[in-house]
């Protein structure tokens, strides 16, 4: 049925019409013909600010609905956030942990297999089998209750390590002279660190390229 007009009364319509149609049809010679068209041209502001004033009035309480709506949710939401990264954080901290375990284990096993190899060079005796490898701390998780799989995502990051190296612009991987960067163009940077990949070094001189890494669950 299309846009079905059911808050403008039949004379608002007409009145809004017949001035509306009047101003595509008058024409204008002398200056009584333009004296009349301001005339023509008040009553349209007129009428369009009434009209305006009238869909403000009616939109107020959808608005208060909505506004009134969010604040009841945020009081949920807002908690949820807040405890997803505390959790997100925990899980980081954990995993970061265990990989540090992981790696000193590592290292000790390659010191006493270092020390092993040696003590049978010296001995003229075969050298002793490698110990068994240390695992890395688990990147990835089946959640128990949903069957859902968590994992590790990389985010590309940059940040400023000297301000006064940051040139005006750089030129990028595919030759293309990159967006201002002076006064530190946040987004024209951010570009170009998602562009660059993850592992890559950084390309604009007094900017640090590294990633950070959240947790998924998909």
């Amino acid at each position: 049925m299309g846009n079905a007009i059911t808050h403008i009364d039949k004379a608002e319509q007409e009145r809004a019409g017949t001035a509306i149609t009047r101003a595509h049809e008058v024409v204008l010679k002398t200056e009584e013909d333009m004296g009349w068209a301001s005339d023509d041209l008040a009553t349209l502001r007129k009428l369009r600010k009434d009209f305006e004033k009238k869909l403000k009035d009616l939109c107020q309480p959808f608005k208060d609905g909505i506004e009134a709506l969010k604040a009841e949710f945020d009081t949920i939401i807002n908690p949820l956030k807040s405890a997803e990264g505390v959790i997100d954080g925990k899980i980081t901290a954990c995993r970061r942990a265990l990989q540090a375990e992981a790696d000193k284990l590592k290292r000790e096993q390659e010191a006493a297999q270092r020390e092993a190899e040696r003590l049978a060079r010296l001995a003229n005796q075969p050298p002793p089998p490698p110990p068994p490898p240390v695992l890395d701390a688990a990147r990835g998780f089946k959640v128990p209750t949903t069957g859902a799989k968590t994992g590790v995502m990389k985010v590309a990051k940059w940040r400023v390590v000297d301000e006064s190296k940051v040139p005006m612009t750089i030129i990028d991987q595919y030759g293309n002279e990159s967006e201002p960067l002076w006064v530190l163009h946040e987004g024209a940077i951010t570009r170009i660190r998602k562009a660059a990949g993850m592992d890559a070094a950084s390309s604009i001189p007094g900017i640090e390229f590294y990633y950070d890494e959240t947790n998924t669950v998909r």
